[in-house]
């Protein structure tokens, strides 16, 4: 049944015994009640309420509105609302005002779709909510629960939620993804962007152990070689990409946490910025993929723990033991003084004269495999390939390896699409090299075997010259 308001005089709910009753603002030049389109944003929403329960509010929200109310939790018994006001208000807005009202009770209301949810503030916060990337648009009311995404240019996302987690509501949520160095708020639509302006404050200013290193590369292209260090350095990234139509499409891509680096083709250089110790990471496998065309595969890499003697003496021992060599054979040595580590890149035996030596004046660096020999924490190495081509074995290799491996282990295609570059502990890399072997095997040839009779008088002669046409 319609419910109509009187032109000539306002309506009055009295309660029994004394109790309150909600006053309700007519327009004295309106003859029923007109029902508001909660999207248009017209205001026109006009109610007074004084000490009014509850039900009685939202049972008149929901006839204004024209949106029913599905009630997933209860309303406190004696729970009452006062609000006095001549304006009237859009619908956002006077939903936000009811929101303040019950948000003193645990309770929030709610739109989703054509109906309107009423539910306590734990409830709530469980629920889908709208997903915003960079921010909460203007439009949005402060009562709105929404999850934002904020990506971060300086700061470190773990670093910042821990700062963070303190300012977060009861029911709310902060996570960082290291992978994109990004952090997810789920909150009200008014907290994120109290948040949104102290996590941009933290993020404006550049990090005090940022640093810039710029690498002049001599045989290959800058743009090859970020590519190849996204591949060895970075994280792979699953993406869901929804497109107009709904469809949703899984892609995956690499991200390098905690360092940007740019390739400028015009000086054939990579200049990077990021933590120091990202930075040497960079500056190994740079000194690993940077070599003549042809060249690759010859030299591996190694990365050995220091205990008892510093980076630099170990740099200064290695130099000494290599000094004889030639300069297109030497090796190269990289101290990495930042932790307390040293990186050797060279061909397999230089590898082991430099495992030898390390293992001689630092007993204590890894656990030794063998008495005169130190255990590298890092390896990196050329795995070559025979019969396969390195895309193909790539795409293969992904859906071999187990979600341990995936993480641990970093591989790419060389330049010449003839190898994979594989980087990881010792032990990981040498399962996944098995793995490759196990894969790169020729292909089976299938055979046809057929029994001839031979009219000629002579058939050794005639199978002789058949097989010398093969």
């Amino acid at each position: 049944m319609p419910f109509f308001r009187s032109p000539s005089f306002p309506i009055c709910l009295v309660l029994a015994a004394g109790a309150a009753a909600p006053v309700w603002a007519v327009d004295p030049d309106t003859e029923g009640l007109v029902e508001s389109d909660p999207d248009d944003g017209n205001a026109n929403i006009a109610f007074n309420f004084k000490d009014a329960p509850f039900d009685q509010v939202l049972d008149f929200f929901s006839r204004e509105s024209g949106l029913p109310i599905i009630r997933e939790a209860a309303i406190p018994a004696n729970a009452s609302m006062t609000f006095i006001s001549a304006k009237k208000y859009t619908f956002d807005e006077a939903l936000s005002i009811l929101n303040l009202s019950l948000q003193m009770h645990g309770l929030h209301l709610r739109k989703e779709n054509n109906y309107l949810y009423l539910g306590t503030l734990e409830g709530s916060f469980t629920k889908p909510t709208p997903v915003m990337a960079g921010g909460v648009d203007d439009q949005t009311p402060p009562d709105r629960i929404v999850t934002v995404t904020l990506p971060l240019s300086n700061a470190m996302a773990a670093l910042v939620v821990e700062q963070i987690k303190p300012l977060i509501s009861q029911y709310g949520g902060i996570q960082a993804v290291t992978a994109q160095n990004m952090v997810i708020i789920t909150e009200s639509a008014a907290q994120v962007r109290r948040l949104s302006e102290i996590i941009r404050a933290i993020d404006t200013a550049k990090p005090i152990d940022s640093s810039t290193e710029l690498f002049s590369l001599q045989h290959s292209d800058p743009e090859t070689i970020v590519n190849a260090l996204k591949a060895l350095i970075g994280e792979r990234v699953k993406k869901v990409i929804v497109d107009k139509n709904g469809k949703q499409t899984v892609v995956e891509e690499e991200t390098v946490p905690q360092v940007q680096m740019y390739p400028d083709t015009r000086t054939n250089t990579v200049l990077v910025t990021g933590a120091p110790t990202r930075i040497e990471t960079v500056r190994e496998l740079i000194s690993l993929l940077d070599v003549p065309e042809g060249a690759g595969g010859e030299s591996e890499m190694m990365t050995f723990d220091l205990v008892s003697i510093t980076s630099a003496d170990a740099a200064k021992h290695l130099n000494a033991l290599f000094g004889a060599i030639p300069k297109e054979r030497k090796p190269n040595v990289l101290p990495l003084t930042e932790v307390n580590k040293i990186t050797v890149v060279a061909s397999p035996s230089l590898l082991m004269q430099a495992r030898a030596l390390i293992g001689e004046v630092d007993p204590g660096s890894g656990e030794a495999q063998s008495r005169d020999a130190a255990a590298p924490s890092r390896i990196a190495k050329t795995i070559r390939l025979e019969h396969v081509d390195a895309r193909s074995i790539e795409q293969v290799v992904s859906r071999l390896l187990t979600p341990r491996q995936r993480q641990l282990i970093q591989y790419t295609t060389t330049q010449n699409r003839m190898g994979l570059l594989v980087a990881g502990s010792p032990d990981d890399v040498e399962a996944f090299e098995n793995l490759i072997r196990n894969i790169d095997v020729a292909p089976e040839l299938k055979r046809d075997i057929r029994l001839m009779e031979l009219a000629s008088a002579d058939p050794a002669a005639t199978v002789a010259k058949a097989e010398s046409l093969f």
